[in-house]
């Protein structure tokens, strides 16, 4: 459906896409070169937006810890390997846009 979309001139803005898969995952302990594997042959994006916020920073918001993930110790852990995911097409925007 993406693919049909792109090739009649639609422009997707797409909500986590692949990568948070691939993030959390191996964050989970999984080996990261396995967890990206399913993601071979997808549609590579153009462009990524990474709303950076260290993982303490996001603990000071109200509501967090509500949700099995928001441990702080497992959001270093993903944040770490968003990092490995980066490549060009990546703009990483620091935290006052997070």
């Amino acid at each position: 459906m993406m693919e049909t979309k792109l090739k009649a001139g639609t422009t997707l803005i797409v909500d986590r896409y692949s990568y948070s898969g691939v993030a959390f995952s191996s964050a989970k302990g999984l080996d990261f070169e396995w967890c990206k594997a399913p993601e071979i042959g997808l549609i590579a994006p153009d462009l990524v937006l990474y709303l950076d916020i260290t993982p303490e920073k996001a603990a000071e918001r109200g509501g967090y810890g509500g949700e099995r993930y928001e441990q702080l110790e497992f959001q270093k852990k993903v944040a770490q390997r968003y990092k490995l995911l980066e490549d060009s097409s990546w703009k990483t925007l620091g935290e006052i846009y997070a």
